[in-house]
């Protein structure tokens, strides 16, 4: 067990992101995190009660909301009992500084468009000169036809509310067009007929990626900062 203020005393040397892994009932995203996180190098990180608050696994370079155990159904921010918002919100302040790229998921947290980006956004803003950090969003992204497969599977033949997880998956498709009009940072995740281990790549992928290009725009202002002209010195 780790306190989290250990962790944030770590040094901060690249800059990094926090992703909100976004998609509906079955479409993988604690199975995706699982596969990064459990893989017998996790740490537990606790808050001042001694609770656990958050994941690292640090040759993955990503720490994960809430708690993950291999074999234990309730994890991640589902593990996080109370007002999920808030403590998710506290979560991305408190960590803000730590040196390693974040992620958080949850069936609720799906579902919420506008509050995490803006927020996000004002505390990429804020630290940007000294711990800068890009805001990005995935959208797991199986079929419909997959989502039924995998409910039905968990649920062993029993019925499931089919209007309701179509609504819902509705509800994901339209956010994508709103990030997109906000020039939010984001990708879909292709899961349907791949492997975990594929889909887990492509994630570490695409945030590499992502953290790299925030380094660029970093160098980029500190060139400006020192001067505004542009001119190299």
């Amino acid at each position: 067990m780790i306190h989290y203020t250990e962790l944030c005393q770590e040094p901060y040397t690249s800059p990094r992101v926090i992703c909100h892994l976004k998609g509906t009932n079955a479409t993988g995203k604690s199975t995706l995190i699982r596969h990064l996180i459990n893989t017998g190098k996790e740490e537990y990180i606790t808050d001042d009660s001694g609770m656990v608050i958050a994941t690292l696994n640090r040759e993955q370079e990503l720490l994960a909301f809430g708690k993950y155990v291999p074999g234990v159904k309730d994890c991640g921010c589902d593990y996080l009992k109370g007002a999920l918002k808030a403590k998710v919100m506290g979560l991305a302040l408190l960590f803000w500084s730590a040196p390693y790229n974040m992620i958080f998921e949850g069936l609720i947290l799906s579902h919420i468009i506008k509050t995490y980006h803006n927020y996000f956004m004002e505390l990429y803003g804020l630290f940007y000169n000294i711990y800068p950090r890009l805001p990005v969003f995935g959208f797991m992204d199986p079929s419909l036809e997959l989502v039924w497969e995998r409910l039905y599977k968990r649920n062993k033949g029993r019925k499931i509310n089919e209007k309701y997880i179509i609504e819902k998956h509705a509800v994901i498709q339209r956010q994508r067009s709103w990030y997109q009009e906000q020039g939010a940072t984001w990708t879909n995740i292709p899961t349907t007929d791949r492997p975990v281990e594929e889909t887990a790549t492509f994630l570490k992928s695409w945030l590499s990626e992502c953290s790299q290009s925030l380094s660029h725009l970093v160098e980029d202002s500190k060139t400006l900062i020192a001067d505004p002209h542009g001119a190299k010195i």
